[in-house]
């Protein structure tokens, strides 16, 4: 849930940096706004809140971006073809600890947005059932 705040801010940013145009800005925003209901989105949990506390600690995350990589390494246990994107390069690190990481080249195009976009909603899917331990995924084995 904390992903769509964080990517329109984002997009928000992007366009107060004139990094993108307005109309570039509102087909992104569009395109999520399509395509968010068909995206996972793992219910927050204590196995979920723990997992996030522990990424916090471990790689020394702020709260919301501990959440957020939780909730997408949830999305990755079920999925092995996820890939991580944020802007934020703490929090991509972070990520490439525990799960794949989109490269930062095709994270700058306002069209890879879109694209990245369109592609998420195919490859995530609603899991059959969740994960049993998030916690225990972490574990060496």
């Amino acid at each position: 849930m904390v992903s769509y705040a964080e990517a329109r801010a984002t997009f928000a940013r992007l366009l107060r940096e004139e990094s993108i145009t307005g109309e570039e800005h509102d087909g992104i925003v569009e395109a999520l706004n399509e395509r968010w209901r068909t995206y996972e989105k793992p219910n927050v949990t204590e196995d979920l809140l723990r997992l996030a506390g522990e990424f916090a600690q471990r790689y020394a995350l702020r709260g919301y971006d501990a959440i957020q990589l939780a909730s997408a390494f949830a999305c990755h246990g079920a999925h092995r073809d996820v890939r991580f994107l944020s802007f934020d390069d703490k929090l991509n690190e972070a990520a490439k600890q525990v799960m794949s990481v989109y490269q930062e080249a095709e994270m700058h195009d306002a069209e890879i947005f879109r694209i990245w976009v369109e592609q998420a909603a195919e490859h995530i899917k609603a899991p059959e059932q969740e994960p049993k331990s998030l916690l225990e995924q972490l574990q060496p084995g």
